[in-house]
C-alpha cells in the first residue's frame, strides 16, 4: 500500500521540526565520536613507537625544517628525503614535536602535504629551533571527514531531509514508474540481478539492493550505471572506501560504451593505472603548465564534471569544493551498510533519488565511541526494516565453493543463497599445505592442547596477541609459497590489531583486520582468532557480523586457527565448531 507524504505527519508537529531535531542529535553524536577518536589516537601516540605508527600512516617521522615564519602565529614547512606515505591529509589536526627540545605536542593543522614535504600552521608562536633538530607530526583527528559530515548536515536540502523522513519512517515511497523499457547490456546477469536493476531504475525515491558475499554487487552496480546513463541521467557513484570505488571504476572502464566518467579524490590514493580518469589528471590536460590560480582551476574542474555522465568518489569526497555546485539525477552508493548516516547523506543530498547497495549482515559502520548509538546503525539497515518492499536481494553466490558457503548461508542468510555452478569447482590442488591440509576446502587448526597456546595483552593496549598462532600462520604462508602459490592469492585475517602487527612484521602477504578485509577476497584465507584462555572469554569475537565477514573472504581454501576449548563456551562458535567436525579437516596442533 502507498500513502501520501502527509500521511505520517502529525498536525501538532511543525513542518520538519522532527528533522531538525534529528540533525541536532546527529551533530552531537559526531562531536562525541570526534572526542573519542582524538583520545584514542593520543593514547596510541603515547603507547606505540613512532616507527610503528608511521607504518599505519598516523605519524610522520624524521622531518627537517625548511621554512619557519612566526609573525602572528607559526607557519613551518618540513621535508625529508624518504617518501611520505601517510593517512594524514590537508586540514587534519595534529601534534608537532621537535626532538631534543621543549617543543612537544604542540597543536597544529596540516596546511599542505606532498610526497616529501609537510607544512603546518599553529595558533601559537613556535620558538625558533635548530635545523639540526628533527621533528615528528602525529595525527590527532582526520578533521576533513568530520567537517564534511557536519557541513552537509547543517546545509541539508530537500533531498537530504526527505531521506531523514524515510529514516524516521514518517513518509511512504511513491508508486514506482514502470514505463521505462530496459534492455540489458550484460547478457550474463542472473535473474536476481536483473530484478534488482529493473526495480531500482523504476523507483522514484530510493531503492535498496541487499547483496550478500560474492553475489555480484559490483556487476549489478555497473549495469545500473549503464541503464541510468542510457536514460540521459547524471549519475553520482560513491562508496565508503576508495577501494570500493576503484573496483567499480576498474570494471566501468572496460565497457565499450562511450561513457564520460570522472573519478574525484586524492590522486595518491588511487592506483596509477586508474589516474587517467581522475579529475586532477583531466585538469592537467587543459594546461600548458601548472601555473593557474584557484579560480581558474575551479572553473576548469566544474566544466569537466558538468560534462561527465558519471562521477565517482567516496562519500566524503562528494562534499569537496569541486562538486559543490553539481546536482545529479541519481546517487548510487556502494558499501552503504558500512557507512554512517552523516556519511551517506552527503551523496544523497546531491541527487533526486538514491540507491543503496550493501549487506547489513556484515560489518556495520566503524564507530569508536560506544555511546554514539545513532552512528552505529546505517541508513541501509534502518530503511530495509521499514521499507522492505523497496528492496531486492541478490542470491546467487559466485565467490566460493559450496562447503565454504554452507555455514554462513545457514547461519546468516536463512539458507537462501545458491552456489553458482562455476564456484562449485573452486578448489586448490589436494594437500598443497602439507601436514595442515586435506582435500576439504575448510581446515581448522585446534591449539587447545598445545602448552604455549595462551593469548597475551600488551601493556599499552586492550588488544591481544597469540604468538603460537602467529607462528602457525607464518608456517602456512611459507608452505604456500613453496608450493608456488602467489603472495597476492593469500590473505591473513585477525580480529585483533596487535596480532595483525605481529604477523605483518614477517609476512609478505596481505594481513589485515576483519574491517580491513571486508569487500576483499583471496584464493586462500588464514584466520587467526587469537583468544585462548581458560575462562572461555572470547571478547568481541562474539560479534557475529565479524565472524560472517571472516568466513566469507576465501574462494578456495579457508584455514582457521584457534583454541576450540575457549571458543566452544560461546553457543554460536560451538555451532560453527560442530559444523567443522562434520565438514572440515580438524588438525590438532600439539
Amino acid at each position: 500500500m502507498f500513502y501520501n507524504y502527509s500521511y505520517f505527519e502529525e498536525e501538532i508537529t511543525p513542518k520538519d521540526e522532527y528533522v531538525e531535531e534529528e540533525i541536532e542529535i546527529l551533530l552531537e553524536q559526531i562531536n562525541n565520536e570526534k572526542r573519542k577518536v582524538m583520545a584514542d589516537l593520543y593514547n596510541e601516540k603515547i603507547r606505540i613507537a613512532p616507527e610503528e605508527r608511521e607504518k599505519e600512516g598516523k605519524t610522520i617521522n624524521d622531518l627537517t625544517c625548511e621554512n619557519h615564519e612566526t609573525r602572528y602565529n607559526s607557519f613551518i614547512q618540513f621535508s625529508r628525503n624518504k617518501k611520505i606515505n601517510t593517512e594524514i591529509r590537508n586540514g587534519d589536526l595534529a601534534l608537532l614535536t621537535i626532538n631534543n627540545t621543549d617543543i612537544i605536542d604542540k597543536r597544529c593543522k596540516i596546511h599542505r602535504i606532498t610526497s616529501n614535504s609537510v607544512s603546518i600552521v599553529t595558533e601559537e608562536k613556535i620558538p625558533k629551533f635548530s635545523k639540526r633538530n628533527t621533528a615528528k607530526i602525529d595525527l590527532m583527528l582526520n578533521e576533513t571527514t568530520f567537517r564534511r559530515w557536519e557541513k552537509n548536515l547543517q546545509n541539508l536540502n530537500e533531498n537530504g531531509k526527505k531521506a531523514l523522513k524515510f529514516k524516521l519512517n514518517r513518509i511512504a515511497t511513491r508508486t514506482d514508474n514502470e514505463n521505462k523499457k530496459i534492455t540489458f547490456f550484460n547478457k550474463k546477469l542472473d535473474k536476481y540481478q536483473k530484478r534488482a536493476i529493473i526495480r531500482a531504475v523504476h523507483s522514484n525515491d530510493f531503492f535498496l539492493i541487499h547483496g550478500p558475499f560474492g553475489t555480484g554487487k559490483t556487476t549489478t552496480i555497473i549495469e545500473l550505471i549503464l541503464q541510468e546513463v542510457k536514460q540521459n541521467h547524471t549519475v553520482l557513484v560513491t562508496g565508503e572506501s576508495n577501494t570500493s570505488i576503484d573496483n567499480i571504476l576498474k570494471k566501468l572502464k572496460r565497457k565499450p560504451d562511450k561513457i564520460n566518467f570522472t573519478r574525484v579524490g586524492t590522486s595518491n590514493k588511487i592506483p596509477h593505472y586508474l589516474r587517467q580518469y581522475t579529475l586532477d589528471y583531466k585538469v592537467k590536460q587543459y594546461l600548458d603548465d601548472n601555473k593557474i590560480n584557484d579560480v581558474e582551476k575551479q572553473e576548469i574542474e566544474e566544466s569537466i564534471l558538468k560534462h561527465s555522465d558519471v562521477i565517482l568518489s567516496t562519500n566524503s569526497s562528494a562534499e569537496s569544493i569541486s562538486l559543490s555546485n553539481i546536482r545529479f539525477d541519481i546517487a548510487i552508493i556502494d558499501e552503504a551498510s558500512q557507512a554512517t548516516i552523516p556519511s551517506v547523506l552527503i551523496p544523497i543530498n546531491k541527487a533526486k533519488k538514491f540507491v543503496l547497495i550493501g549487506d547489513h549482515k556484515q560489518l556495520p559502520p566503524v564507530i569508536f565511541n560506544n555511546s554514539t548509538e545513532y552512528l552505529k546503525t546505517s541508513l541501509f539497515e534502518e530503511l530495509i526494516i521499514n521499507y522492505e518492499h523497496q528492496s531486492e536481494e541478490l542470491l546467487i553466490q559466485y565467490r566460493m565453493n559450496e562447503i565454504l558457503m554452507e555455514f554462513p548461508n545457514r547461519k546468516f542468510y536463512e539458507n537462501k543463497l545458491i552456489c553458482s555452478e562455476e564456484s562449485k569447482e573452486y578448489f586448490l590442488e589436494s594437500r598443497v599445505l602439507g601436514k595442515y591440509d586435506s582435500t576439504s576446502p575448510l581446515v581448522f587448526i585446534d591449539t587447545s592442547k598445545h602448552k604455549n597456546n595462551k593469548e597475551h595483552s600488551l601493556d599499552y593496549s586492550h588488544s591481544y596477541i597469540n604468538k603460537l598462532e602467529s607462528e602457525i600462520v607464518l608456517d602456512i604462508i611459507n608452505i604456500c609459497l613453496d608450493n608456488r602459490i602467489k603472495p597476492k592469492d593469500i590473505g591473513v585475517i585477525s580480529p585483533y590489531k596487535n596480532q595483525v602487527r605481529l604477523i605483518n612484521k614477517k609476512a609478505n602477504v596481505d594481513v589485515k583486520s576483519v574491517d580491513g578485509f571486508q569487500g576483499s577476497e583471496k584464493d586462500i584465507i588464514i584466520i587467526s582468532l587469537v583468544r585462548s584462555n581458560d575462562n572461555g572469554d572470547i571478547g568481541f569475537l562474539k560479534d557475529l557480523r565479524r565472524l560472517n565477514v571472516s568466513l566469507t573472504r576465501a574462494k578456495k581454501k579457508l584455514i582457521i586457527i584457534g583454541n576450540m576449548k575457549t571458543l566452544e563456551s560461546n553457543k554460536d562458535y560451538k555451532e560453527f565448531l560442530e559444523f567443522c567436525e562434520e565438514y572440515a579437516y580438524v588438525y590438532m596442533h600439539i
